[in-house]
């Protein structure tokens, strides 16, 4: 029930006004496109440096529940893809629900919100262990070709102090 309603609830924040960015549109893809956290639109957290990371800062929680990144928008062509998102946590709640989403989604700009969640993928504490290091969690999915994508990390408890450093994307097999 609780991620439900996170879930519905982040839905409703891409309704809001200054939740739109630009689709990058894409031809062809040969090389891995990394996005730094910290280039891309928050709900919650805060920017900090962070030499464990990939560029030096990464974003954090601090506690709060909600997005800790949602954009770029990029349409990809079709075909399977593998979005690694690179997350870490601090402390985290005592209960067994999901602390963190990562969620790939279609629609974006051109179909003026989220129209469909491509991959789902819910972290429990124990997949955020051990506490302080970087994993690297991989999502898979598949593109239409026709749809800008979005690329979420979500806080789903309070009291989990989490960082994302980047998310990765590169051809699937």
């Amino acid at each position: 029930m609780r991620l439900a309603l996170a879930l519905a609830a982040a839905f409703l924040l891409c309704l809001l006004p200054g939740c739109t960015g630009q689709p990058t549109k894409t031809g062809s893809f040969n090389s891995p496109a990394i996005l730094q956290t910290e280039d891309y639109p928050k709900q919650i957290g805060y920017d900090v440096k962070d030499s464990a990371s990939s560029g030096g800062r990464a974003r954090v929680s601090f506690s709060k529940t909600g997005l800790i990144v949602w954009g770029q928008y990029l349409t990809l062509p079709a075909g399977r893809y593998v979005a690694e998102f690179r997350v870490k946590a601090g402390s985290l709640p005592a209960n067994p629900d999901p602390v963190l989403a990562l969620m790939v989604t279609s629609g974006g700009v051109t179909n003026v919100g989220v129209t469909a969640n491509l991959a789902l993928t819910t972290l429990t504490a124990a997949h955020l262990k051990p506490l302080y290091r970087y994993a690297v969690i991989p999502v898979a999915f598949t593109s239409s070709g026709d749809t800008d994508l979005e690329f979420r990390v979500q806080v789903l408890q309070p009291g989990a102090f989490v960082w994302s450093d980047y998310i990765k994307i590169t051809k699937g097999k």
